[in-house]
Protein backbone atom coordinates (compact mmCIF):
# COMPACT_ATOMS: atom_id res chain seq x y z
CA UNK A 1 0.00 0.00 0.00
CA UNK A 2 1.31 3.43 -0.96
CA UNK A 3 0.07 6.91 -0.07
CA UNK A 4 1.26 9.49 -2.58
CA UNK A 5 0.85 13.27 -2.38
CA UNK A 6 1.56 15.39 -5.44
CA UNK A 7 0.86 18.86 -4.03
CA UNK A 8 1.21 21.06 -0.95
CA UNK A 9 0.69 20.91 1.99
CA UNK A 10 1.88 17.30 1.82
CA UNK A 11 0.74 14.55 4.20
CA UNK A 12 -0.49 14.90 7.78
CA UNK A 13 -1.73 11.84 9.68
CA UNK A 14 -3.04 12.24 13.24
CA UNK A 15 -4.34 9.17 15.05
CA UNK A 16 -3.90 7.48 18.42
CA UNK A 17 -2.15 4.57 16.68
CA UNK A 18 -0.57 4.64 13.22
CA UNK A 19 0.58 1.38 11.61
CA UNK A 20 2.78 2.02 8.57
CA UNK A 21 3.16 -1.17 6.54
CA UNK A 22 3.38 0.66 3.21
CA UNK A 23 5.05 3.75 1.78
CA UNK A 24 4.29 7.45 2.13
CA UNK A 25 5.68 9.45 -0.80
CA UNK A 26 5.64 13.14 -1.66
CA UNK A 27 6.23 13.96 -5.30
CA UNK A 28 5.38 17.65 -4.96
CA UNK A 29 5.76 20.38 -2.36
CA UNK A 30 4.89 20.00 1.28
CA UNK A 31 5.96 18.11 4.38
CA UNK A 32 5.15 14.85 6.15
CA UNK A 33 3.72 14.91 9.68
CA UNK A 34 2.81 11.80 11.66
CA UNK A 35 1.25 12.27 15.11
CA UNK A 36 0.46 9.32 17.36
CA UNK A 37 1.93 5.97 18.39
CA UNK A 38 3.66 5.14 15.11
CA UNK A 39 4.71 1.57 14.32
CA UNK A 40 6.59 1.37 11.03
CA UNK A 41 7.26 -1.90 9.22
CA UNK A 42 10.88 -2.54 8.14
CA UNK A 43 9.78 -2.51 4.48
CA UNK A 44 8.05 0.88 4.79
CA UNK A 45 9.58 4.10 3.44
CA UNK A 46 8.47 7.63 4.21
CA UNK A 47 9.88 9.86 1.44
CA UNK A 48 9.25 13.58 1.89
CA UNK A 49 11.05 14.58 -1.32
CA UNK A 50 12.46 18.04 -0.36
CA UNK A 51 10.07 18.50 2.54
CA UNK A 52 10.55 17.89 6.24
CA UNK A 53 9.47 14.84 8.23
CA UNK A 54 8.06 15.20 11.75
CA UNK A 55 7.11 12.19 13.85
CA UNK A 56 5.34 13.24 17.06
CA UNK A 57 4.54 10.33 19.37
CA UNK A 58 2.00 12.39 21.33
CA UNK A 59 3.43 10.86 24.51
CA UNK A 60 3.45 7.26 23.21
CA UNK A 61 6.15 4.83 22.07
CA UNK A 62 7.57 5.06 18.54
CA UNK A 63 8.80 2.00 16.63
CA UNK A 64 10.39 3.19 13.40
CA UNK A 65 11.84 0.07 11.81
CA UNK A 66 11.62 1.31 8.21
CA UNK A 67 13.15 4.30 6.39
CA UNK A 68 12.63 8.04 6.69
CA UNK A 69 14.19 9.97 3.82
CA UNK A 70 14.31 13.54 2.57
CA UNK A 71 16.57 15.83 0.57
CA UNK A 72 15.60 18.78 2.80
CA UNK A 73 18.66 20.84 3.78
CA UNK A 74 17.44 22.50 6.98
CA UNK A 75 18.66 21.73 10.51
CA UNK A 76 15.32 20.03 11.24
CA UNK A 77 14.88 17.97 8.09
CA UNK A 78 13.78 15.05 10.30
CA UNK A 79 12.30 15.60 13.77
CA UNK A 80 11.35 12.86 16.24
CA UNK A 81 9.68 14.15 19.42
CA UNK A 82 7.14 13.82 22.26
CA UNK A 83 7.45 10.09 22.94
CA UNK A 84 8.27 7.50 25.58
CA UNK A 85 10.63 4.92 24.08
CA UNK A 86 11.91 5.44 20.54
CA UNK A 87 13.36 2.74 18.29
CA UNK A 88 14.88 4.44 15.25
CA UNK A 89 15.11 2.95 11.79
CA UNK A 90 17.04 4.09 8.73
CA UNK A 91 17.20 7.87 8.41
CA UNK A 92 18.43 9.32 5.12
CA UNK A 93 18.88 13.09 5.32
CA UNK A 94 22.41 13.62 4.07
CA UNK A 95 21.79 17.29 3.26
CA UNK A 96 19.97 18.21 6.45
CA UNK A 97 19.76 17.73 10.17
CA UNK A 98 17.97 15.35 12.50
CA UNK A 99 16.40 16.52 15.77
CA UNK A 100 15.77 13.96 18.52
CA UNK A 101 13.47 15.48 21.13
CA UNK A 102 12.36 19.00 21.94
CA UNK A 103 13.13 20.24 25.46
CA UNK A 104 13.59 16.66 26.66
CA UNK A 105 10.11 15.51 25.59
CA UNK A 106 11.36 11.99 24.79
CA UNK A 107 11.13 10.50 28.27
CA UNK A 108 12.58 7.00 27.88
CA UNK A 109 15.32 5.16 26.01
CA UNK A 110 16.22 5.90 22.38
CA UNK A 111 17.76 2.99 20.46
CA UNK A 112 18.32 1.84 16.87
CA UNK A 113 16.55 -1.00 15.10
CA UNK A 114 18.67 -3.81 13.67
CA UNK A 115 21.56 -2.53 11.53
CA UNK A 116 19.85 0.70 10.47
CA UNK A 117 21.88 3.90 10.53
CA UNK A 118 21.47 7.65 10.75
CA UNK A 119 22.88 9.11 7.53
CA UNK A 120 22.42 12.79 8.34
CA UNK A 121 24.43 15.98 8.06
CA UNK A 122 23.83 16.93 11.70
CA UNK A 123 22.23 15.58 14.87
CA UNK A 124 20.69 17.50 17.79
CA UNK A 125 19.46 15.64 20.89
CA UNK A 126 17.23 16.61 23.84
CA UNK A 127 15.80 13.70 25.84
CA UNK A 128 15.18 12.78 29.49
CA UNK A 129 16.74 9.31 29.40
CA UNK A 130 19.42 7.26 27.62
CA UNK A 131 20.32 7.53 23.94
CA UNK A 132 22.16 4.55 22.44
CA UNK A 133 23.09 4.99 18.77
CA UNK A 134 25.75 2.32 18.31
CA UNK A 135 25.30 1.27 14.68
CA UNK A 136 27.67 2.49 11.93
CA UNK A 137 26.12 5.94 11.62
CA UNK A 138 27.35 8.56 9.16
CA UNK A 139 26.90 11.94 10.83
CA UNK A 140 29.00 14.98 9.96
CA UNK A 141 28.19 17.28 12.88
CA UNK A 142 26.98 16.69 16.43
CA UNK A 143 25.10 19.71 17.76
CA UNK A 144 23.89 20.25 21.33
CA UNK A 145 23.06 17.07 23.26
CA UNK A 146 21.02 16.91 26.47
CA UNK A 147 20.08 13.59 28.10
CA UNK A 148 19.60 12.24 31.60
CA UNK A 149 21.42 8.97 31.12
CA UNK A 150 24.11 7.46 28.93
CA UNK A 151 24.67 9.12 25.56
CA UNK A 152 26.48 6.67 23.29
CA UNK A 153 27.17 7.37 19.63
CA UNK A 154 29.11 5.30 17.11
CA UNK A 155 30.10 6.95 13.83
CA UNK A 156 31.68 5.36 10.79
CA UNK A 157 33.55 8.54 9.86
CA UNK A 158 35.01 11.75 11.27
CA UNK A 159 32.77 13.85 13.50
CA UNK A 160 32.67 17.55 14.41
CA UNK A 161 31.21 18.28 17.86
CA UNK A 162 30.09 21.90 17.81
CA UNK A 163 27.56 21.92 20.65
CA UNK A 164 27.70 21.18 24.36
CA UNK A 165 26.99 17.64 25.55
CA UNK A 166 25.27 17.20 28.94
CA UNK A 167 24.33 13.62 29.83
CA UNK A 168 22.99 14.38 33.30
CA UNK A 169 23.48 11.33 35.52
CA UNK A 170 24.94 9.22 32.70
CA UNK A 171 28.19 8.89 30.83
CA UNK A 172 29.22 9.84 27.31
CA UNK A 173 30.74 7.55 24.69
CA UNK A 174 31.79 8.79 21.25
CA UNK A 175 33.30 5.98 19.17
CA UNK A 176 34.55 6.71 15.66
CA UNK A 177 35.42 3.76 13.46
CA UNK A 178 37.51 6.03 11.22
CA UNK A 179 38.48 9.66 10.91
CA UNK A 180 39.11 12.45 13.39
CA UNK A 181 37.00 13.64 16.31
CA UNK A 182 36.97 17.45 16.36
CA UNK A 183 35.60 19.15 19.47
CA UNK A 184 34.94 22.84 18.89
CA UNK A 185 35.15 25.53 21.57
CA UNK A 186 31.42 25.20 22.25
CA UNK A 187 31.64 21.43 22.61
CA UNK A 188 31.93 21.18 26.41
CA UNK A 189 31.13 17.73 27.82
CA UNK A 190 29.34 17.43 31.17
CA UNK A 191 28.65 13.92 32.41
CA UNK A 192 27.65 12.15 35.62
CA UNK A 193 29.45 8.99 34.47
CA UNK A 194 32.51 7.97 32.48
CA UNK A 195 33.47 9.84 29.33
CA UNK A 196 35.01 7.69 26.59
CA UNK A 197 36.26 9.25 23.35
CA UNK A 198 37.78 7.08 20.60
CA UNK A 199 38.90 8.17 17.13
CA UNK A 200 41.54 6.47 14.95
CA UNK A 201 42.39 9.84 13.36
CA UNK A 202 42.95 11.55 16.69
CA UNK A 203 41.09 14.03 18.83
Amino acid sequence: KTLTSTAAPGVSINNAAIALDGDVTLTGAGNVSLTGAVTQDPASTVDANAGTITVDGNGAALVLAGTLETTNNTAAAVTIRDATTVALGQVEAASGGMVLGDTQDITDAVTQSGTTILNVDSLTVSTASTVTLTNDNTINTLNAVTTDGLFSLTNAQGLDVNGAIDSGTGGVTLLLNSGQLTIDAAGDITAGGDVNLTAPGGI
